[in-house]
């Protein structure tokens, strides 16, 4: 065997030990009952085996039931948020309803730990440390206008001085320079971009 196929192994190796140790984490996290969220206490009770001793790595998730998309529709919210993180804020992002009734998704942390952990990976030829980033995004229900902020305080990559612009503070569109529609999306965010800019 050469080498390179070893170095290859040896990295499929790590990278599956990698998945199986986190995957043994968050299912220690989300079914013990001091860090487990109310819906995922409950439900456990209604598995046939324990989630806490027969989950020990990612293969193992092969023994849960299909996740439901109808479980993140409605409410109460609450029932996601984690039992060791009940007093801390919490965000409640939707999506934009293209499979059906919008779902809900509750974070407290993680959308700004995401976006710091992918600013990381990003290149510096494309993207220089300490430039100046001008962020460009909706202000809806989505994450990203939240996590624009920490990212941008990055002291590794991005810019504290970071301008944002939220899609609310731009004028409506007029209806005879842009008709509403899926086919007319790009013309209709160019056509705000050059307000903007």
């Amino acid at each position: 065997m050469s080498t390179e196929n070893l170095d290859l192994e040896a990295a499929v190796t790590a990278a599956k030990d990698r998945l199986d140790h986190h995957t043994y984490e968050m299912v220690q996290r989300h079914f013990h009952p001091s860090t487990g969220c109310p819906f995922w206490l409950e439900k456990k009770k209604s598995f046939n085996f324990d989630p806490l001793t027969e989950v020990k790595c990612y293969d193992d998730m092969k023994k849960f039931p299909p996740f439901e998309d109808q479980w993140l529709r409605g409410g109460p919210v609450e029932r996601w948020k984690m039992n060791d993180m009940k007093d801390q804020p919490t965000y409640v992002f939707e999506t934009g309803g293209t499979t059906g009734t919008p779902k809900s998704r509750v974070v407290v942390n993680d959308f700004r730990d995401d976006y710091e952990n992918f600013s990381a990976t990003l290149p510096d030829e494309y993207f220089p440390r300490g430039a100046n980033w001008l962020m460009l995004g909706p202000s809806g229900p989505r994450r990203l206008r939240l996590a624009a902020s920490p990212v941008a305080l990055q002291p590794r990559r991005w810019c504290p001085g970071r301008v944002g612009a939220r899609w609310s503070a731009i004028p409506p569109v007029t209806s005879d320079r842009v008709q509403p529609g899926p086919a007319n999306r790009l013309h209709t965010f160019l056509h705000r971009l050059s307000r903007l800019l």
